[in-house]
């Protein structure tokens, strides 16, 4: 694709090709990104972006779960200035029609305004922010012998919640989740449950984050009853039609 005297090409590559550029996007997110495993796992697409024949950035689209959804765009900072041009190039040559973003990621949060529509909020983000010193009498935390990262919160000897802490997102963040059992909820069990589990994050070097859908108050209110803080939003919307197919302009 020309433009100018800039040529910008796109082209698919495997995830070995893209490795270094995304450790820079993750560095630069300076927070946990909650899709950043699907290009490893082979979720999503990896496409090369490059400017005059060398390599400026690249983009990720999912393949499964959010077919053509844009998850990720890096462009190297001394292309900064053709941003714009370069996602452009891409969604025309690899064909997405949708972009996601986190409102704590500014270049991505600036992509979706300016090149979508219809955009919702998805997920609500949280990241630790203090500890609140929760305690719950009879509470008996212990590790799912047949899993490392999985715990149970015992009551009186019956099982009343369960969690646990995945790893597959970007070092050193981890994501904490729970599930309270029904007889069980309101009494404090999970706000303390994820409580404990963000000490274990801490212990095993890592950042606790979690996240909610974008309704689930109980959820929400539980998690910052917990020591955890939004911090952010996960948005989706629809890429503009006279980008994703121009010459319907």
């Amino acid at each position: 694709m020309q433009f100018g005297y800039t040529t910008i090409a796109v082209s698919r590559c495997a995830v070995p090709d893209v490795a270094g550029m995304r450790h820079l996007y993750q560095h630069e997110c300076h927070c946990q990104v909650i899709a950043y495993s699907m290009v490893a796992r082979g979720l999503a697409d990896s496409w090369y972006i490059t400017v005059d024949g060398e390599v400026a950035g690249y983009g990720a689209i999912w393949n499964s779960h959010y077919p053509g959804r844009v998850s990720e765009f890096y462009v190297l900072p001394v292309y900064r200035s053709l941003v714009n041009r370069l996602f452009e190039a891409f969604v025309r040559c690899a064909g997405p029609t949708e972009l996601a973003a986190q409102s704590n990621v500014p270049h991505m949060l600036g992509l979706l305004y300016e090149y979508c529509r219809e955009i919702t909020q998805e997920n609500a983000l949280f990241q630790y922010n203090h500890h609140p010193g929760l305690s719950l009498s009879e509470a008996d935390l212990q590790r799912n012998p047949h899993d490392d990262n999985e715990w149970f919160l015992n009551m009186d000897g019956v099982t009343a919640a369960k969690g646990g802490i995945l790893h597959h997102y970007n070092p050193p963040y981890s994501d904490i989740y729970m599930e309270v059992v029904p007889e069980f909820r309101r009494k404090g069990v999970g706000s303390y449950l994820v409580q404990q589990l963000a000490s274990e994050c801490w212990h095993m070097g890592r950042i606790p984050c979690a996240r909610c859908n974008i309704d689930n108050n109980a959820s929400r209110r539980t998690l910052e009853r917990a020591g955890l803080a939004c911090c952010g939003y996960h948005l989706a919307g629809r890429l503009l039609p006279s980008l994703v197919n121009p010459t319907k302009e």
